[in-house]
């Protein structure tokens, strides 16, 4: 290979690389014209990129023209470099041997280098805070605030109440979303246990299904149901002791595991996803590092503890030294949330988009508020004109991208001040995080494909550790193939694209249809069910004998949480089917949904209360009779129809009122009273008992 020749191999595969197609060509190359005969000079242009770049050697200079956004330039350079030297020594590399790491892994990478092998466990890295300052604030839940030591001093007395607990073992958390679950969750790791979140407003089912430990922290509202969950010993959090000497964390592995999260399954059974202490505090340096979180910061813990992004909300604060916020939305509503994020003045906001959306329905602007993260589902123009609205001009919209099994890959930054663009890219890989994109035939993909991250802090399964979901990648990297589509774009960010299966997103929850078609299929009179995403909704269709939508959909919540429960079930005499046999998605989606509402509401009040409801429900039709829950409403929703009517009616409403009191008419005549009385208590009352019996309908009328 001549001098010019390794000079255009090297400058294709830089182009190549960064502007993510390997379609790159050399269009023209030829000599340069000069009065110089002994002068070697070269011209060569590239075609399929936008503009055409070209690369030419004058006078021994080597001169590469490509229209790039600034901060890539050096990198660009440096590759350069480093492709010449790499075809100097071995001539015979072609492709994306010639730079360091395929052309496919190599998006320019703007977060700050930082050391990723810890050998600190979670527990050691938060006794350290509680040294450092324990009169600095960690934690404010509603009513409650602690300081680093007096959260150290509940800790403590709760790893007495578990001081059984031995290294490895599973530990249940059956604990509401609040200063409770906190404590024992460090608790729990400062033995050396795996904490299993066990949210008590899931059905009886699943929370067994799940209940694979060795103990079970509760609290005295939820003692009956942990009892029914499995055959372990089961510890009322009340019987911990006032006051107990502080214990000394277990020596634990970085591999330890930390936490097991469980996610819906294909086969019916939701799957366990085992992070360990290694893989939590790389996470926590990326995030604290990345967002700049400093003790100064309140970070909100909003989302459930079942889900990864208050795994990270939590540990991000209570291990840089920054505040916590719990709110449990499901209890507070979107205005208590709202309230909670002005009163606390809260810096960094983390959830999912769609409970940003329906917050900012309620929300006034936030001179506090510098970073806000969401995650969980794709994140949209509108979000970020909500966050410009509702945020300082020197604040920071993070699109985050993860899964439960790496937590999160890749990361977008997009200040408010920035300029419309035509997409909102996903981001860039983390540190510690290669991203590739695949072809459907597993081979490397340079602009679109599957997913795939390849790390060294990757989660497992906990029942099945091999799952061919992990893989090992070209560099022997254990690998995770996410099952998303992305497109990569020129300056090296991700785009999201969608789905390469079936699996949904629901309110931020991975949704397997397949899982709520088996649990369909398992009740009497059902032959056959087909479940599909819509709109971030699901709808069923099913056939048997003698069915009615809303009893399967009554059926369902014995043993499914809210967001897998369909928002519409249309009884069908039989599945359409397309020429290849499978069930016709679309046909079925064609279908009108069933129509069974009850007489409409009655002129003044129910009028408003429907209209209300019409509105944040998207149906045109509401009877009076029909359940709110039955008609497509879910936690967030109740939350927005409480804070619509309480503005609409301008008088306080409890939250409550709309689970105790389903219907129009229901709430209506409630309203009509001025308050709560005791009868309202009472109903109230048996409701929390027969939802932790198990009762269909009140399980499913519970907020997730």
């Amino acid at each position: 290979m001549t001098s010019s020749e390794s000079e255009i191999a090297a400058a294709l595969a830089v182009l190549r690389c960064y502007s993510g197609s390997s379609k790159v060509s050399v269009r023209h190359y030829g000599r340069v014209s000069t009065s110089s005969a002994d002068v070697d000079d070269t011209f060569a242009q590239f075609s399929g990129i936008p503009p055409e770049a070209t690369l030419a050697t004058v006078n021994g200079q080597l001169r590469l023209r490509f229209t790039t956004p600034v901060p890539f330039a050096d990198r660009m350079a440096e590759d350069l470099a480093v492709a010449l030297a790499r075809l100097r020594v071995n001539p015979a590399l072609t492709g994306g041997d010639i730079l360091p790491e395929p052309a496919t892994e190599r998006p320019p990478n703007r977060w700050p280098s930082l050391p990723i092998e810890a050998d600190q466990s979670i527990p050691a890295a938060f006794w350290a805070q509680v040294d450092s300052d324990p009169s600095r604030p960690a934690l404010i839940a509603g009513d409650v605030a602690l300081t680093y030591g007096e959260l150290g001093a509940r800790v403590a007395c709760c790893a007495s109440l578990l001081r059984d607990v031995q290294p490895g073992q599973r530990v249940g958390l059956l604990l509401d979303h609040g200063p409770d679950t906190v404590v024992a969750i460090l608790a729990t790791l400062t033995l050396g246990g795996i904490y299993v979140p066990l949210d008590p407003r899931y059905p009886r089912a699943r929370l067994a299904a799940m209940a694979k430990v060795s103990v079970i922290v509760t609290q005295s509202a939820h003692r009956d149901l942990a009892g029914q969950l499995a055959d372990v010993p089961v510890l009322d959090f009340a019987d911990a002791p006032v006051r107990a000497d502080r214990p000394i964390p277990r020596a634990l592995e970085p591999g330890a595991p930390a936490y097991i999260l469980y996610t819906s399954g294909s086969t019916g059974t939701p799957k366990g996803v085992v992070q360990n202490h290694r893989n939590v505090l790389h996470q926590v340096r990326l995030h604290r590092t990345n967002l700049a979180i400093t003790p100064a910061d309140r970070v909100s813990v909003v989302s459930s503890f079942s889900f990864d992004l208050a795994v990270t909300d939590m540990f991000s604060a209570l291990l840089t030294g920054a505040c916590s916020v719990l709110v449990d939305v499901r209890a507070a509503g979107l205005t208590g949330l709202a309230d909670a994020l002005r009163r606390h003045r809260v810096t960094i906001y983390h959830s999912t988009p769609t409970v940003f959306r329906y917050l900012t329905d309620c929300l006034t602007p936030l001179p506090d508020l510098r970073v806000v993260v969401l995650g969980g589902e794709p994140v949209t123009h509108a979000d970020l004109e909500r966050c410009r609205e509702h945020m300082p001009p020197q604040g920071v919209l993070v699109n985050g991208y993860g899964a439960t099994e790496v937590s999160f890959a890749v990361q977008n930054h997009m200040p408010m001040t920035a300029e419309d663009i035509g997409v909102l890219p996903i981001g860039r890989p983390l540190n510690g995080m290669h991203v590739s994109l695949l072809a459907a035939d597993g081979s490397p993909s340079a602009v679109v494909g599957e997913i795939a991250v390849s790390s060294s802090y990757l989660g497992s399964y906990a029942d099945d550790p091999d799952s061919a979901k992990f893989d090992t990648d070209h560099r022997g990297r254990r690998r995770y193939r996410t099952g998303d589509i992305a497109r990569r774009l020129p300056d090296g960010q991700l785009v999201y694209l969608g789905r390469r299966d079936r699996q949904v997103k629901i309110r931020g929850h991975r949704v397997e249809p397949s899982e709520v078609e088996l649990a369909i299929e398992a009740i009497p009179g059902v032959t056959r069910a087909v479940v599909t995403g819509v709109e971030h909704t699901l709808r069923a269709f099913v056939t048997g004998n003698e069915l009615r939508g809303d009893d399967v959909r009554a059926a369902l919540a014995h043993t499914l949480p809210d967001y897998l429960v369909p928002t519409a079930v249309t009884v069908v005499p039989h599945i359409p089917l397309t020429p290849t046999g499978k069930a016709d998605h679309t046909a079925l989606l064609a279908l009108e949904p069933p129509s069974d509402t009850t007489p409409p509401p009655t002129a003044g009040l129910e009028s408003v209360i429907a209209e209300v409801w019409s509105d944040v429900l998207g149906r045109a039709e509401i009877g009076r009779h029909d359940r709110f829950f039955d008609v497509g409403g879910h936690s967030l929703l109740a939350a927005t129809v409480h804070h619509r009517l309480a503005k609409v009616l301008t008088r306080d409403i409890p939250l409550t009122a709309i689970y105790a009191h389903p219907t129009i008419a229901t709430l209506a005549d409630y309203l009509r009273t001025g308050g709560p009385t005791t009868a309202t208590a009472t109903i109230t009352d048996r409701m929390t008992r027969r939802r932790q019996r198990g009762n269909a309908r009140d399980a499913h009328r519970r907020p997730t």
